[in-house]
């Protein structure tokens, strides 16, 4: 390849850092992120690079690309490697707070606050559990203790954690490399960052800060880009993938609502194509919606049929819905074992206590698909699971979801919050709010239709 100026300023700054020197690159949309790090990597060939991935679909797309200098991983890769090996042991997602309350048979509220201190602690780069709250402290600390010896099935996040405590520093990768790079910076937490920086090499993080969108939803994640110190700040502004009128609408947003400087540049080339287009919502219950209406509408017009496809599978859009709705019902046997928890809630009450309680957003969204739509879900989620399979029609995904991704055209639904509105109330969610939604303007190439409400504000600047 022909490095851009940026590009090639990358590689001059990187070829001359010292061990632990730190290199953060700010790699705006579609700027050619993933491509600089591989011209990199084979320019500087004679060099050992570890590459941290965000997500093993990252992992195995990147081992595609890159050379044989090139290790790539992800950072729980490495732990599970190192903690669990070959010994037998039985994995989960995170513990729910009814399991712990009735596991040591404490109150509901004071489960809350122990899984808390410990997913804080999981996540973050502190050696001991702290909480308010001795009696949590305490039942935390009994949890973290119990998986310490494999007497509880553990955590993807437990066994992280044990990696950046009592092992990474002592092991022989720290030594073995030249560079290590961190993908996808600005969606870290603390104890992914102290792991990186334990490396003994030239480090360098990239990322887009403006595409941190797990903070707000995720209170342990982090925007390393924003707060790593370093010796270098490169940018990468020239956009490869967004035409200019869509590279316009990025800059206004970012510059209204960030303050940012730097604008994206495009260099788009080709000819405009219409080959892909995707319909993009801020949430799962929109996607719920936009099903329903497709369902409805095909019922009155056969021979036009509605298609989509869904890159999400069915059951982690519906299954938590499906299993509140059995609980509504009072069909505890059907209820899925990852669900079972609710069955330690004696009424509707109770359970939405537990959901304004613990502030979990994404059940308490559940909870409310499952109360509209009640036994007309099962309908829905099969119809999902026609989408999910299907090879026709438009792409239906949240933003969320579209990160990473691009078409060559985007309609953005109505569900985005406006974001002048929240500025005006200093809410807190404004800055991921913007960033989600400049991910989602910019996954588009070419076009764009923006149905949200903010299309009036963006257009008063073109």
């Amino acid at each position: 390849m022909t490095p851009t100026l940026e590009q090639q300023n990358i590689l001059n700054v990187a070829s001359k850092m010292k061990k632990n020197e730190i290199l953060v690159v700010q790699a705006f949309a579609g700027a050619g992120k993933t491509s600089t790090l591989v011209y990199l990597t084979h320019v500087l060939s004679q060099k050992n690079f570890l590459y941290l991935a965000f997500n093993k679909a990252i992992v195995m797309e990147s081992k595609k690309k890159f050379g044989k200098n090139v290790s790539i991983y992800t950072t729980h890769s490495l732990a599970y490697m190192s903690i669990v090996g070959h010994k037998k042991v039985e994995l989960r997602d995170d513990y729910k707070p009814a399991e712990i309350a009735e596991y040591f048979s404490i109150d509901l509220s004071i489960a809350i606050e122990a899984l808390q201190a410990l997913n804080t602690f999981f996540n973050s780069s502190d050696k001991y559990i702290v909480s308010s709250s001795i009696i949590a402290k305490q039942t935390a600390q009994k949890l973290y203790d119990k998986m310490r010896k494999f007497e509880l099935p553990i955590t993807h996040a437990f066994y992280l954690k044990e990696y950046q405590l009592h092992c990474c520093e002592h092991s022989e990768l720290i030594e073995m490399f030249d560079y290590v790079l961190l993908d996808e910076a600005q969606d870290t937490n603390e104890v992914t960052l102290d792991i990186f920086m334990k490396f003994h090499a030239a480090k360098i993080l990239v990322g887009d800060t403006h595409q941190a969108i797990y903070s707000f939803r995720n209170k342990t994640a982090i925007d390393a880009m924003s707060c790593v110190k370093s010796d270098y700040r490169l940018n990468l502004t020239t956009t490869f993938r967004c035409a200019s009128n869509i590279a316009q609408i990025a800059n206004i947003v970012l510059a209204c609502f960030k303050n940012e400087k730097e604008r994206i540049v495009s260099m788009a080339s080709g000819n405009p194509k219409n080959q892909s287009f995707a319909i993009i919502c801020r949430t799962n219950a929109t996607i719920i919606d936009v099903i329903a209406k497709a369902i409805d509408y095909n019922a009155s017009n056969p021979t036009d049929e509605v298609k989509y496809r869904l890159l999400r599978s069915p059951e982690s859009i519906f299954n938590k819905a499906i299993n509140i709705y059995y609980f509504l019902e009072n069909k505890y046997e059907k209820i899925y074992p990852e669900y079972k928890y609710l069955t330690k809630f004696k009424s509707n009450k109770a359970l939405e206590a537990y959901i304004s309680d613990s502030k979990d957003l994404d059940l308490k969204s559940s909870y409310s698909l499952a109360n509209r739509y009640r036994g007309f879900l099962f309908i829905l989620f099969d119809k999902a699971k026609d989408f999910y399979k299907s090879k026709d029609g438009d792409y239906l995904l949240t933003a969320h979801t579209s990160k990473g991704l691009e078409f060559d055209e985007v309609m953005l639904l109505n569900d985005f919050p406006k974001l002048s509105e929240l500025r005006f109330l200093n809410d807190p969610s404004l800055i991921e709010e913007t960033n989600l939604y400049y991910v989602a303007v910019t996954r588009a190439k070419w076009y764009i239709e923006d149905r949200t409400r903010n299309k009036e504000y963006i257009m008063s600047f073109l």
